[in-house]
């Protein structure tokens, strides 16, 4: 994994076309697909089926379809064919295909003197559109226990906030207060170009690291230009499931606009890393992931693994190797001219040694979870720092010391030095939409 320079530019105010999108979804918010329009036909692996009726509906990002063969000898889906294709065309013109779709059960049944077949079949992966232009606005209802957003996007009336971020594409991340919240709405702006659901996934998996939080997405909902959902796609991309009560973003969260919004510059360089190495997805998944685990040991023993990874593989990027495996993450620090505090060369040499070998934190396998607490920070900082040195990447970030609040602080200046340019970008992006 190389150190990438970001192509992304500071932008000095959100572009007017978006800040009216916000502004119209926060009037007329979607959370869900609109309804699906009766069946006309039908046809499994490019046959038609001969249906008498055929009910559809939607579970999270699982399309289930039930049909009814009236007709003594229709040909249904058997045992032999489980898997295919299934498309289905709409009453109101559109059309619904799926390239994995599973049979969940097929049979018979005779009632009334009628020899009755049904088929029920589930899709995971899913594409509902019509024909006609390519939506001008995605957007996506993201799950998981979303901390506070430090706004940077104006959103006036009904206690909603914005955050506006720019990865592979540019996104504004709604969220209805300033407190953790279960979901947030995100409206994804493609230039009105069809979406690269690579690109996508990986920066959903980008704003999961910097929220600090699992977030899952069921349906990506393309509309036109009077804000009609014209075009769906069902799959599922994240995962909401976990313990976690409070996210942990990796940088500093402010309430007042008037802060910093870190987020900002580390979206878009991490993002940028994703897109030109997208090894660089594991450390963040591993980061995402070890804040779920409900055992402390095993958060431990998740971030150091991933801290230690991330380590070697810059170092063989670089032709650097570190043969010694308890010097790489320090070596990979160096690379960078920062010399690792005593703190946390002790966190290294005893944690990453007994949770690696032994998968606890502690040889009497006792926790005293608020120094255990404090080391878990330290090794998360560690790793989120690595993170962000690969990616180009100097703003911000959160620390292990907390204050007498119980708030954590960010990480020592005296360590982890701010880029000027990474806080100008922090600082410069705001906008308010139209009143």
């Amino acid at each position: 994994m190389s150190q990438v320079q970001s192509q992304a530019r500071p932008v000095d105010e959100v572009p007017s076309e978006i800040a009216d999108w916000v502004a119209r979804f926060k009037a007329a918010p979607i959370k869900a697909p609109p309804p699906i329009p009766r069946v006309d036909r039908l046809l499994w692996n490019g046959l038609e089926q001969a249906a008498s009726s055929v009910a559809v509906k939607l579970d999270g990002d699982e399309l289930h379809v039930a049909a009814t063969y009236d007709v003594l000898g229709a040909r249904t889906p058997n045992t032999d064919e489980s898997r295919g294709t299934l498309k289905r065309h709409l009453a109101d013109g559109s059309v619904i295909e799926s390239d994995q779709c599973f049979v969940e059960s097929s049979g018979g049944t005779i009632s009334k003197g009628l020899v009755r077949s049904d088929a029920s079949f589930t899709s995971f992966a899913w594409h509902w559109y019509r024909p006609g232009p390519t939506p001008k606005v995605w957007v996506a209802r993201a799950h998981g226990v979303v901390g506070r957003l430090s706004p940077n996007l104006g959103v006036k009336g009904q206690g909603r906030v914005g955050l506006f971020l720019t990865g592979r594409y540019r996104y504004a991340v709604l969220m209805d207060c300033f407190n953790v919240a279960k979901a947030c709405d995100v409206l994804i702006f493609t230039d009105g170009t069809a979406p690269d659901h690579v690109a996508m996934i990986d920066d959903f998996l980008v704003l999961a690291f910097v929220l600090g939080t699992r977030i899952r997405v069921d349906h990506l909902m393309g509309m036109d230009e009077r804000g009609v959902v014209v075009e769906v796609f069902g799959e599922r991309i994240g995962d909401d499931a976990g313990h976690r009560v409070q996210p942990a973003p990796p940088t500093p969260m402010p309430l007042v606009p008037t802060e910093p919004t870190w987020v900002v510059p580390l979206f878009a360089k991490v993002s940028d890393a994703v897109h030109q190495d997208r090894a660089m997805r594991v450390p963040l998944i591993y980061y995402v992931e070890a804040g779920e685990r409900s055992i402390i040991d095993m958060e431990c023993l998740d971030l150091h693994t991933a801290l230690e990874a991330l380590a070697r593989s810059y170092l063989v990027k670089i032709n650097e190797p570190e043969k010694v495996t308890t010097r790489r993450v320090e070596s990979a620090f160096a690379k960078f001219g920062l010399k690792l505090l005593p703190e946390q060369l002790e966190t290294l040499k005893k944690d990453r040694q007994l949770c690696t070998h032994e998968a606890l934190m502690n040889a009497d396998g006792k926790n005293d979870f608020p120094r255990d607490i404090r080391r878990v920070a330290v090794a998360r900082t560690m790793l989120a720092a690595l993170i962000s040195l690969i990616a180009g990447y100097r703003g911000a970030l959160q620390g292990w010391e907390r204050d007498h609040n119980g708030v954590t602080q960010p990480a020592p200046q005296s360590w982890w030095g701010i880029d000027a340019a990474d806080e100008h970008a922090a600082r410069t992006v705001r906008a308010s939409p139209p009143a």
